[in-house]
Protein backbone atom coordinates (compact mmCIF):
# COMPACT_ATOMS: atom_id res chain seq x y z
CA UNK A 1 0.00 0.00 0.00
CA UNK A 2 2.81 2.40 0.90
CA UNK A 3 4.67 1.73 -2.33
CA UNK A 4 1.57 2.21 -4.45
CA UNK A 5 0.65 5.40 -2.59
CA UNK A 6 4.14 6.83 -3.04
CA UNK A 7 4.15 5.98 -6.75
CA UNK A 8 0.65 7.15 -7.58
CA UNK A 9 0.24 10.21 -5.38
CA UNK A 10 3.79 11.56 -5.60
CA UNK A 11 2.77 13.55 -2.53
CA UNK A 12 5.44 16.16 -1.70
CA UNK A 13 5.54 15.22 1.99
CA UNK A 14 6.53 11.62 1.14
CA UNK A 15 10.30 11.70 0.70
CA UNK A 16 11.18 7.97 0.89
CA UNK A 17 9.33 4.70 1.21
CA UNK A 18 10.22 1.31 2.72
CA UNK A 19 8.40 -2.00 2.36
CA UNK A 20 9.18 -5.30 4.08
CA UNK A 21 7.60 -8.62 3.07
CA UNK A 22 5.33 -6.87 0.61
CA UNK A 23 3.00 -8.87 -1.67
CA UNK A 24 3.74 -6.62 -4.62
CA UNK A 25 1.86 -8.87 -7.05
CA UNK A 26 -1.38 -9.72 -5.31
CA UNK A 27 -2.79 -12.39 -7.61
CA UNK A 28 0.07 -14.83 -6.97
CA UNK A 29 0.39 -13.82 -3.31
CA UNK A 30 -3.28 -14.55 -2.75
CA UNK A 31 -3.14 -17.78 -4.75
CA UNK A 32 -0.32 -19.05 -2.59
CA UNK A 33 -2.76 -19.08 0.33
CA UNK A 34 -4.48 -22.01 -1.40
CA UNK A 35 -1.42 -24.24 -1.00
CA UNK A 36 -2.05 -26.88 1.67
CA UNK A 37 1.23 -25.92 3.35
CA UNK A 38 -0.05 -22.33 3.71
CA UNK A 39 -3.32 -23.26 5.42
CA UNK A 40 -2.25 -21.61 8.66
CA UNK A 41 -1.62 -18.32 6.86
CA UNK A 42 -5.01 -18.43 5.14
CA UNK A 43 -6.71 -19.18 8.46
CA UNK A 44 -4.86 -16.35 10.18
CA UNK A 45 -5.67 -13.95 7.34
CA UNK A 46 -9.35 -14.85 7.45
CA UNK A 47 -9.48 -14.58 11.23
CA UNK A 48 -8.00 -11.09 11.05
CA UNK A 49 -10.05 -9.79 8.15
CA UNK A 50 -13.44 -11.34 8.87
CA UNK A 51 -14.37 -8.95 11.73
CA UNK A 52 -13.35 -6.02 9.52
CA UNK A 53 -15.50 -7.28 6.64
CA UNK A 54 -18.45 -7.75 8.98
CA UNK A 55 -18.04 -4.18 10.21
CA UNK A 56 -17.86 -2.94 6.60
CA UNK A 57 -21.02 -4.91 5.80
CA UNK A 58 -22.78 -3.06 8.61
CA UNK A 59 -21.44 0.27 7.34
CA UNK A 60 -22.24 -0.41 3.67
CA UNK A 61 -25.29 -2.70 3.49
CA UNK A 62 -25.82 -1.71 -0.15
CA UNK A 63 -22.54 -3.46 -1.08
CA UNK A 64 -22.61 -6.47 1.21
CA UNK A 65 -24.82 -8.19 3.75
CA UNK A 66 -23.77 -10.01 6.91
CA UNK A 67 -25.65 -13.06 5.60
CA UNK A 68 -23.42 -13.11 2.51
CA UNK A 69 -20.30 -12.91 4.67
CA UNK A 70 -21.49 -15.80 6.83
CA UNK A 71 -22.45 -17.87 3.76
CA UNK A 72 -19.13 -17.43 1.93
CA UNK A 73 -17.27 -20.60 2.86
CA UNK A 74 -14.84 -21.06 -0.03
CA UNK A 75 -11.71 -18.96 -0.33
CA UNK A 76 -12.81 -17.91 -3.82
CA UNK A 77 -16.17 -16.65 -2.55
CA UNK A 78 -14.49 -14.88 0.33
CA UNK A 79 -12.06 -13.12 -2.00
CA UNK A 80 -15.02 -11.83 -3.99
CA UNK A 81 -16.49 -10.36 -0.82
CA UNK A 82 -13.29 -9.27 0.94
CA UNK A 83 -11.54 -7.68 -1.99
CA UNK A 84 -14.05 -6.88 -4.71
CA UNK A 85 -17.50 -6.11 -3.36
CA UNK A 86 -16.56 -4.29 -0.18
CA UNK A 87 -14.07 -2.08 -2.03
CA UNK A 88 -16.15 -1.42 -5.13
CA UNK A 89 -13.89 -3.09 -7.71
CA UNK A 90 -15.45 -4.31 -10.96
CA UNK A 91 -14.01 -7.83 -10.63
CA UNK A 92 -11.29 -9.83 -8.94
CA UNK A 93 -9.06 -9.19 -11.98
CA UNK A 94 -9.69 -5.46 -11.61
CA UNK A 95 -8.77 -5.67 -7.91
CA UNK A 96 -5.51 -7.50 -8.65
CA UNK A 97 -4.58 -5.09 -11.42
CA UNK A 98 -5.32 -1.92 -9.47
CA UNK A 99 -4.22 -3.27 -6.09
CA UNK A 100 -0.84 -4.70 -7.01
CA UNK A 101 1.96 -2.25 -6.28
CA UNK A 102 4.19 -3.91 -8.89
CA UNK A 103 2.01 -2.25 -11.54
CA UNK A 104 2.74 1.21 -10.15
CA UNK A 105 6.24 1.21 -8.66
CA UNK A 106 7.94 1.92 -12.00
CA UNK A 107 6.48 5.44 -11.56
CA UNK A 108 8.37 6.03 -8.29
CA UNK A 109 10.29 9.27 -8.17
CA UNK A 110 11.56 8.93 -4.59
CA UNK A 111 13.96 6.42 -3.02
CA UNK A 112 12.27 3.10 -2.23
CA UNK A 113 13.73 0.25 -0.21
CA UNK A 114 12.00 -3.08 -0.78
CA UNK A 115 13.10 -5.97 1.45
CA UNK A 116 11.81 -9.44 0.58
CA UNK A 117 13.23 -12.42 2.48
CA UNK A 118 14.16 -15.37 0.29
CA UNK A 119 12.42 -17.70 2.74
CA UNK A 120 9.15 -15.71 2.87
CA UNK A 121 6.40 -18.32 2.42
CA UNK A 122 3.88 -15.72 1.28
CA UNK A 123 5.78 -14.18 -1.61
CA UNK A 124 6.19 -15.48 -5.12
CA UNK A 125 8.90 -14.63 -7.63
CA UNK A 126 6.47 -12.07 -9.10
CA UNK A 127 6.92 -10.14 -5.83
CA UNK A 128 10.65 -9.78 -6.46
CA UNK A 129 11.13 -6.94 -8.95
CA UNK A 130 14.77 -7.85 -9.63
CA UNK A 131 15.00 -6.48 -13.18
CA UNK A 132 13.08 -3.35 -12.27
CA UNK A 133 15.40 -2.67 -9.33
CA UNK A 134 18.46 -3.22 -11.51
CA UNK A 135 17.23 -0.64 -14.01
CA UNK A 136 15.33 1.82 -11.82
CA UNK A 137 17.05 4.84 -10.37
CA UNK A 138 15.01 4.92 -7.16
CA UNK A 139 14.21 1.28 -6.34
CA UNK A 140 16.60 -0.64 -4.13
CA UNK A 141 15.71 -4.32 -3.61
CA UNK A 142 17.24 -6.41 -0.83
CA UNK A 143 16.60 -10.14 -0.57
CA UNK A 144 18.12 -11.48 2.66
CA UNK A 145 18.27 -15.28 2.94
CA UNK A 146 16.10 -15.37 6.07
CA UNK A 147 13.37 -13.28 7.57
CA UNK A 148 10.23 -15.25 6.83
CA UNK A 149 7.07 -13.28 6.39
CA UNK A 150 7.46 -10.08 8.41
CA UNK A 151 9.81 -11.91 10.78
CA UNK A 152 13.34 -10.61 10.61
CA UNK A 153 13.87 -11.48 14.27
CA UNK A 154 17.29 -11.17 15.90
CA UNK A 155 18.42 -14.00 18.20
CA UNK A 156 19.63 -11.80 21.07
CA UNK A 157 17.27 -8.85 20.75
CA UNK A 158 13.81 -9.33 22.23
CA UNK A 159 12.88 -5.67 21.80
CA UNK A 160 13.56 -4.98 18.11
CA UNK A 161 13.52 -6.85 14.82
CA UNK A 162 16.27 -6.59 12.21
CA UNK A 163 13.75 -4.83 9.93
CA UNK A 164 13.40 -1.99 12.44
CA UNK A 165 17.16 -1.44 12.52
CA UNK A 166 17.30 -1.70 8.72
CA UNK A 167 14.51 0.83 8.31
CA UNK A 168 16.43 3.32 10.40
Amino acid sequence: VSLKFAAVSQHPSVKKVIAFSSPLEMRTSTAILDYPSRFIYQARFKKGILPKVKKKAEMFPDRLSLAEVEAAKSWEAQQELFFVRINGYASIDNFYELGSAVNFIPQLKIPALIVQAQNDPMLTTECLPVQLAENHRFIHLETPKIGGHCGFMLPNDKEHAWSEYRAL
